[in-house]
């Protein structure tokens, strides 16, 4: 019961990593609100994640809107009064070329990705410091550290996360705020399955994802979980401007 008392706000909360980490957080004593743009998975995952524990919020938002992160963050506040841990996870996937790329998606992603980490910090920062302090952890990815032929718009939004991460931390180590990320190799997710259903052959697509992890396989939504968990904790409170590669050894190869 690592987070017993303590109130976490998970962006992207509905599916995939966000679900996993809220659940997990939840089995350790916290409570947790989750945000989301489709109301109807938001509120299917706040009746399955109130099955674990009863402190549980869905907040529906746009995270790349400031309106709304405004207003995800004062929801959260108000309902476990205040917010000691935000996870920013909610995100979109590109895969194409940069020639073929258009403007709006370039726009699109980069604002999910990287500008909703940004208005997240902006809004939650004043409530962690009235509470003497929190952490922030940012999903980014391996994306942002190995180049990946298709990903110009993702990599290049998950690259400035990770800068952003380490620019934050060191704002914000002087109010006791902890900043991280974790950067997950290729995840089991929605996101992931709807990608493999559109190759060509997803069996042969399937095995050269594999082949990309020395570890022999991909990972799950709960390994990126264990390890937010860690860096939220005080098991990791030496730690920030770092970021943690959960990714089966794929940036070692």
């Amino acid at each position: 019961m690592r987070f017993n008392g303590k109130s976490v706000l998970v962006t992207g909360g509905t599916t995939g990593i966000g679900l996993a980490t809220a659940r997990a957080f939840l089995e350790e004593g916290a409570r947790v609100a989750i945000t989301g743009r489709r109301a109807d998975r938001g509120r299917a995952a706040e009746r399955a994640l109130r099955e674990v524990a009863p402190h549980v919020l869905y907040v529906r938002a746009d995270m790349s809107r400031a309106s709304d992160v405004r207003n995800a963050v004062r929801a959260t506040a108000r309902a476990f009064g205040g917010v000691d841990v935000l996870f920013n996870n909610a995100g979109v996937y590109l895969q194409k070329p940069a020639e073929v790329t258009t403007e709006r998606e370039w726009d699109e992603v980069l604002a999910a990705n990287l500008k909703g980490y940004f208005l997240a910090a902006k809004a939650v920062v004043p409530v962690m410091r009235k509470r003497g302090g929190g952490v922030i952890i940012n999903n980014c990815s391996v994306s942002a550290h190995a180049a990946v032929p298709g990903e110009s718009a993702y990599a290049a939004s998950k690259g400035a996360a990770l800068m952003l991460t380490r620019v934050l931390a060191v704002e914000l180590a002087k109010d006791n705020i902890r900043v991280n990320s974790v950067s997950p190799g290729v995840i089991r997710t929605e996101m992931y399955d709807a990608w493999l259903r559109e190759q060509r052959n997803p069996r042969a697509a399937e095995r050269r994802e594999v082949a990309r992890h020395p570890i022999g396989r991909i990972g799950t939504p709960e390994d990126v979980a264990r390890a937010v968990l860690y860096l939220a904790s005080d098991e990791s409170k030496f730690l920030t401007g770092t970021d943690l590669a959960v990714d089966g050894g794929y940036l070692s190869v």
